[in-house]
């Protein structure tokens, strides 16, 4: 994993894998970015672009402001309006450490 550091563009992706339903490729992926203070931040939540194979991403969709932990929230939907929420993929978190 790379050593993250304030000033860094962060890049956001999520694999589905497919489900049986219907084409993992016609989802839509957003992704809300909460900074070490919990507050949400500016432009959150980010929209994710199929690439291909179930494979979403957001390249360099924000840079990091300062040193702690960043939180990401991926929620996937099953209509562009991006209005009903996936009964098949639930929410997925992880965070990321920013350091000097």
């Amino acid at each position: 994993m790379a050593r993250l550091a304030p000033g860094d563009n962060i890049t956001l992706s999520i694999l589905l894998s497919p489900d049986g339903i219907g084409s993992e490729t016609t989802r839509t992926i957003k992704c809300s970015v909460y900074d070490p203070a919990d507050t949400q931040i500016t432009g959150s939540p980010f929209a994710l672009t199929h690439v291909a194979n179930g494979l979403y991403t957001n390249n360099n969709a924000y840079s990091v402001s300062s040193k702690g932990f960043y939180k990401h929230v991926y929620i996937v939907y099953d209509n562009a309006g991006a209005t009903d929420e996936s009964d098949v993929y639930p929410r997925k978190h992880e965070t990321i450490e920013v350091k000097s």
